[in-house]
């Protein structure tokens, strides 16, 4: 894959990542929230470890699936409030 290419995915990865935990951010501090937060600091770990090893595309796609369905539950949680 072509260097620009990943580096466009990766800031697609980066992005959701930071969103979701500004939403998270401006959340009540709950037992949901928080496990959410720690849930989003763990994902941002493994994504920082690949600015030193790139990902396979296979591993990318998982990770957007995982933001995804992480993304879902913190909308779902300030939709219905703690």
């Amino acid at each position: 894959m072509e260097p620009r290419a990943q580096s466009i995915r990766l800031s697609i990865v980066q992005q959701a990542l930071a969103d979701i935990i500004e939403r998270l951010a401006e959340l009540p501090l709950t037992q949901d929230v928080r496990e959410l937060r720690i849930q989003a600091a763990a994902y941002t770990r493994l994504v920082r470890a690949w600015d030193a090893t790139p990902p396979t595309d296979e591993t990318r796609s998982e990770m957007m699936k995982k933001l995804i369905d992480l993304n879902v539950k913190v909308i779902g949680l300030g939709q219905t409030g703690p």
